[in-house]
């Protein structure tokens, strides 16, 4: 060691203080990743396996996912007040437990009793503990604003790339090993990766001078935040974000119901789900420089619909189904990536978090609520043609509310730090 490099202790603490950030912010994104792409696998592959072992029909398994949706949108809030009341590790303590619990009980189960207690309340309690607003809200004091805005796409991208590569794995499992074996293993998974979280959300974050000693108006912030137009797009954008999940949620079974081998099923899914990937960079890049967001984020949506509306027309035709199952997942991301970006870019970094918690709660409901159409649907017609019709209208009706907000108030809006500085002067 150098004398120069030994008088320099603010050198010294600067690179430890990186090397500190570095390690927390990999640390929650792989745990984030793991645990977010395994709740994907068990929507889709998993619940194509159950499927296809014929022991439950498709409109029971479907109801056990939706009771699971709803409850793990409920059920993120309480995680929430629960990190705030006790600790954070204790809040992932209680999910890593619950979905464990969840993956045994489904590992074993063959009744829809035993389906709705494994993956409609264990899993889905579990799962709300790793929501993305959550591990956000618990990584961000540690990180400073500036950083903390890269940490938030780095999440996204772990999750994706996790998905992707475990999804054809996960299937080749499946048929190999069984469904039994499969879980089994990813009990083991996830018991490796969750003792990382202790590095993140076992310390308390460090305090800010600036704001200690100031109270904050919870019910006054939520009557501003109720009031506020701007909010009140948001949660309609993710109510119709959710209404429109059809390919997420039943393209799998479809492709298989058509008859595609669930090993191709697999690689579609990974390939949809990079297409999802390049939508979400593709998005965040026209976002950032277009200034119309609103228009664009409407003109989007209505193209996004229209996809929709060829799903439909196509009957369910190899053809042109899977060229627009990849133009839908990638139209997709552009109204949720608009939905996130305008979330950070005009409202306080202190409740982001918060906020983003609240939105995926509106998000999950729509989800929720498309899954027992598309159950319905599916029961009735033998078929999930007329789902896509649905989610072609929403959409559109998406486009227009939309469009409305971006004539009307689109152009009035301030970035949150413009609102800051007109405040102090």
């Amino acid at each position: 060691m150098t004398n120069a490099y030994r008088n320099s202790p603010k050198t010294f603490r600067l690179s430890k203080e990186i090397c500190k950030k570095i390690l927390i912010a990999a640390a929650a994104c792989l745990v984030y990743g793991v645990f977010s792409g395994y709740s994907g696998v068990v929507s889709s592959v998993i619940k194509a396996a159950i499927y296809s072992a014929g022991n439950l029909p498709y409109s029971e398994i479907q109801t056990a996912f939706t009771i699971g949706t709803f409850v793990a949108a409920f059920a993120a809030p309480v995680m929430a007040i629960f990190a705030m009341k006790r600790s954070n590790i204790q809040v992932l303590l209680f999910g890593f437990v619950m979905i464990v619990l969840g993956t045994l009980c489904m590992a074993f189960t063959t009744s829809f009793a035993g389906l709705i207690l494994s993956v409609g309340i264990l899993n889905a309690v579990g799962q709300s503990a790793f929501a993305f607003g959550l591990i956000f809200s618990m990584v961000s004091p540690f990180l400073g604003e500036k950083i903390a805005i890269i940490f938030s796409s780095l999440l996204s991208i772990f999750s994706s790339v996790f998905y992707v590569i475990v999804t054809p794995v996960t299937q080749y499992m499946t048929l190999s090993a069984g469904l039994t074996q499969t879980l089994l293993i990813y009990c083991g998974i996830l018991a490796l990766i969750f003792p990382l979280s202790i590095l993140f959300a076992g310390k308390k974050p460090p305090k800010d001078k600036k704001k200690e000693g100031k109270k904050i108006d919870i019910k006054a912030g939520a009557k501003t935040l109720l009031k506020s137009r701007l909010f009140q797009l948001l949660v309609l954008m993710e109510l119709v974000i959710g209404l429109t999940n059809g390919i997420s949620n039943h393209a799998y079974v479809a492709m298989i119901d058509l008859g595609m081998a669930e090993m191709e099923v697999s690689y579609l899914i990974s390939g949809m789900k990079i297409a999802g990937m390049a939508g979400s960079l593709l998005a965040a890049a026209a976002v950032l420089r277009f200034k119309k967001k609103f228009l664009l984020g409407s003109i989007l949506f209505g193209v996004f619909a229209l996809t929709e509306l060829g799903i439909y027309f196509c009957h369910m035709d190899f053809t042109f189904l899977v060229p627009l199952l990849f133009v839908g997942t990638f139209l997709k991301k552009f109204p949720y990536t608009l939905s996130d970006l305008i979330t950070r870019r005009y409202f306080s970094p202190m409740i982001i978090g918060t906020l983003m918690t609240i939105l995926g709660l509106f998000s999950r409901i729509g989800s929720g609520i498309n899954s027992i159409a598309g159950a319905v649907v599916f029961e009735y017609f033998h078929s999930f043609d007329l789902i896509f019709l649905i989610e072609g209208v929403v959409g559109a009706a998406g486009c227009i509310i939309i469009l409305v907000f971006a004539v009307t108030v689109g152009n009035k809006l301030k970035p949150y730090e413009e609102q800051i500085r007109e405040d102090v002067q």
